[in-house]
């Protein structure tokens, strides 16, 4: 081999070494026809020749990370099936998804806003249990699913009774009638055995579904909780109670009007607004206890009482 072969041949080892060091040198780019992402690999034959193989660049193996998880806590995922008696996450593959009733579409702002979202398979009215009430037009099954609870959402504690408080601290109160919804009118079962409607919280939000059949004409009814449940003068233990003796509720009279109130907490505070006024209620569409002066709303909250006062005579 002639000497200016060997330093040809040792001026292009040189420029292939100064361009391993500098992958974006343009002129070793445009001499090989290198293009990105490639990585060059020289080969002398022997005779002076210097051939340029090109190799595909291997791709660093990446780690493909789910944005998905950590954004929602699955505890804020779990449903409860009440046939299969186990939490499951979104829905039961068993028994399949809850049926979602939406409410009545209205602008937040309008009067009577709560009123007017309810759907048209429910009817909102006066409760024997406490003020308004929410009842079933027609036969509601398990397993229905309504929500969310709407009001404002807060982080100050309120006694209004319109309030739930969530897993991350925050409260919704629906005690504006404009910014909520039907859901604020459900009223507090008295005893387990009244309850058919549980709440439960779902994707940051919370939601009401039916436990078992409920027959036209029934009023619907969840559980607020031990807490406020002493608010509205109803006692946990008694709640829970499945005697007979607790399930036969009994009433409690206003001494100046003699109509029937739910807990003694109700009559005292009608007592207070009923003293100094004359008695505004037509008795006449009560229904009379036959063993004391007590009128009741309707004929079979009148004979649940009449079993009490039987049992104290």
């Amino acid at each position: 081999m002639s000497k200016k072969a060997e330093l040809d041949r040792a001026a292009l080892y040189d420029l292939y070494r100064s361009y391993a060091r500098n992958e974006k040198s343009l002129l070793l780019s445009e001499k090989f026809g290198r293009k990105s992402g490639d990585e060059d690999i020289a080969k002398d034959d022997g005779d002076g020749n210097i051939t340029v193989r090109k190799n595909p660049k291997r791709r660093a193996k990446m780690t493909v990370t789910s944005y998905f998880e950590g954004c929602e806590n699955e505890e804020d995922r779990l449903i409860f099936c009440d046939n299969c008696n186990k939490d499951v996450l979104d829905f039961c593959p068993t028994c399949g998804m809850l049926v979602m009733i939406s409410d009545n579409p209205v602008p937040m702002a309008v009067p009577d806003r709560a009123k007017k979202t309810a759907p048209k398979l429910l009817d909102i009215r006066s409760s024997s249990i406490h003020g308004l009430g929410v009842f079933a037009r027609r036969p509601l099954p398990a397993g229905i699913k309504f929500g969310p609870y709407e009001g404002e959402v807060t982080r100050v504690s309120t006694t209004n009774g319109y309030s739930w408080k969530l897993r991350n601290g925050k409260l919704i109160d629906a005690a504006d009638e404009t910014k909520s919804n039907w859901l604020r009118y459900v009223n507090c079962a008295p005893h387990m055995s009244m309850q058919n409607v549980v709440a439960f919280q779902y994707r940051g939000g919370l939601y009401y579904r039916t436990t078992r059949l409920i027959k036209t004409d029934e009023e619907l009814l969840v559980y607020y909780g031990d807490s406020f449940a002493r608010e509205l003068g109803i006692e946990p233990k008694r709640y829970f109670d499945p005697t007979l003796e607790t399930v036969l509720q009994d009433f409690y009279c206003c001494r100046y009007c003699k109509i029937g109130l739910s807990t003694i907490k109700f009559r005292d505070n009608h007592e207070l607004k009923c003293r100094f006024k004359k008695p505004s209620v037509n008795l006449e569409k009560w229904y009379g206890c036959k063993h004391c002066p007590c009128y009741l709303l309707s004929e079979s909250e009148r004979d649940l009482h009449q079993k009490r006062c039987e049992r104290k005579r």
